[in-house]
């Protein structure tokens, strides 16, 4: 299966109030753009799924300036070809042009762009997948996870009910030492997240962390989670706690006070090969960036949901 693909931002309401001016500067160049034209980029992202849109890939971006430390989450939308793969994919306001396979499950092209498919997650000659997705633009080279797979249609998506989500999650960890040095920690772990199709609401929780150090937390939950059409999302809502020695408590918090937290959480639900049917993957990015360091993980389920227990509330 070929496919192509286009990368948008994400909604400005997840960033503090004193980014809006930049972010939304941002976004306007962005649809203004060839580019944003040519795939039709809509405004804000809205949370409806049109018709075509089943027809359509989804996923996220956890995109990274190789010569900085810093993210930007971004939405994946793109057109999904049955006939090969496609010669081109668009993302942002950059065409990456001829576009071939690689011999160990990606994709190279121009602007020195590859995509290479990550070990850990399941099958990699099929979606949804998990990529490390690599480009060059306006002389500023990124890297980062990409989760990307066949978007549901609207009537796919259930009205009720609850269903749990569950799979391999790639966290990544990076802290200031007290010399101002920066360490960085890459560990795997299991996720589970429910969905609440009746509240419209979600929860997160990363479990199985390492014991040997090299984080400094057992289990991170991520509540209140919303339902925007096939994807979840933060929208700078919800709340963010870690575990440690058993103990509730916020990201990067040492003291009494939390340490003020940039947070956003961007996934989708992916098609089932057999359609029409319920979603049946599951998989996005997160990032928690803070003074003193930053979290960010990649994730995709690896099994069929299952319902959630009746007991569990919404």
């Amino acid at each position: 299966m070929g496919w192509r693909l286009s990368i948008s931002p994400v909604i400005c309401a997840l960033f503090a109030a004193a980014f809006l001016a930049s972010c939304e500067g941002v976004v306007d160049d962005v649809k203004e753009s060839p580019t944003a034209q040519l795939v039709g980029l809509v405004q804000d992202q809205p949370c409806v799924i049109t018709p075509r849109e089943g027809r359509r890939l989804a996923g996220a971006y956890l995109r990274q300036p190789v010569a900085a430390l810093g993210f930007d989450p971004v939405f994946i939308d793109g057109r999904i070809n049955r006939r090969g793969l496609k010669k081109n994919i668009q993302f942002d306001d950059t065409a990456i042009r001829r576009l071939r396979p690689l011999d160990d499950d990606g994709f190279k092209g121009s602007r020195k762009s590859e995509a290479t498919a990550r070990s850990g997650f399941g099958p990699t000659d099929q979606l949804p997948n998990v990529y490390d997705l690599n480009y060059r633009t306006k002389k500023v080279n990124y890297q980062g996870p990409l989760v990307v797979g066949p978007g549901p249609a609207a009537t796919e998506i259930p009205t009720t009910g609850k269903a749990v989500f569950t799979g391999p999650v790639a966290l990544q960890l990076h802290a200031f030492d007290d010399e101002g040095g920066l360490t960085t920690q890459e560990v795997q772990a299991r996720f589970r997240f429910e969905a609440g199709y009746g509240s419209g609401r979600g929860s997160f929780t990363i479990f199985e962390l390492p014991t040997d150090g090299r984080v400094t937390f057992s289990e991170l939950t991520w509540t209140e989670l919303f339902l925007c059409g096939a994807r979840f999302v933060s929208s700078g809502q919800g709340e963010v706690q870690v575990s440690v020695s058993g103990a509730r408590r916020y990201p990067f918090q040492t003291g009494r006070e939390p340490v003020p937290l940039r947070a956003s959480f961007e996934a989708s639900q992916f098609a089932p090969m057999d359609r029409p049917g319920p979603p049946q993957s599951f998989g996005g990015i997160l990032i928690i960036e803070s003074d003193l360091g930053t979290i960010s993980a990649v994730f995709l389920s690896d099994d069929p949901p299952e319902p959630a227990p009746e007991a569990a509330s919404e």
